[in-house]
């Protein structure tokens, strides 16, 4: 499909699903997702299934995931809610923007590999506007060849487990643990941000 706006509403089954420019909403979704857009946004709920999502030019929204996802976009920002209970299910996290925030909150007794990478231009007056927050790990700048530096986190909690990887060039990155809260408990406050489809 291509050209319009996609909307999928409850589904058990693999969902394969792409638009050339518009935006993609996934509701209610059991089955394993993969989905693309070349420059709208990748919004979800209620995931259970491992997710591919891919946009060139849009935010990528998920609240409620209880599983894996590999996400990746261009210039904007990221935006994944962990709730899975269930620590035995795959719950391998890579999310990477070449310039945006990454914002990650995951359930506080998760057990994880942190890899948190912010690359930025060696000019000073960079350094101190971008950061890695709430992760309790050392955080390291290396200098890399060329014009770059990086600030990376790098380290285990709960003991470790699946990797989380997230990787950003000029944006911060945020991850808080959060008690998990019964989705139909949260009501109006965790209504999905900026959604397209009303």
């Amino acid at each position: 499909m291509a050209g319009g706006n996609i909307q999928v509403d409850t589904a058990a089954d693999v969902v394969d699903v792409a638009t050339s420019s518009r935006d993609l909403k996934l509701l209610n979704i059991s089955g394993a997702i993969a989905a693309r857009t070349s420059g709208g946004d990748i919004e979800g709920k209620n995931i259970s299934g491992a997710v591919v999502a891919k946009t060139s030019g849009g935010d990528l929204i998920f609240r409620d995931l209880k599983a894996a996802i590999s996400g990746k976009t261009s210039g904007v920002d990221i935006d994944v809610a962990l709730t899975l209970s269930d620590f035995s299910k795959n719950h391998a996290i890579d999310l990477q923007t070449s310039a945006g925030d990454i914002t990650l909150p995951i359930p506080q007794k998760l057990p994880a590999t942190i890899e948190a990478i912010i690359r930025l231009s060696k000019r000073k007056e960079f350094w101190d506007c971008y950061d890695i927050f709430d992760f309790p790990l050392t955080k390291e700048k290396h200098e890399n060849e060329g014009d770059t530096i990086e600030i990376q986190a790098n380290g285990k909690i709960n003991g470790g487990g699946d990797l989380i990887k997230l990787k950003t060039s000029v944006g911060n990155i945020r991850s808080q643990k959060k008690q998990l809260v019964n989705p139909t408990q949260e009501g109006n406050m965790n209504k999905m941000k900026n959604s397209f489809f009303t």
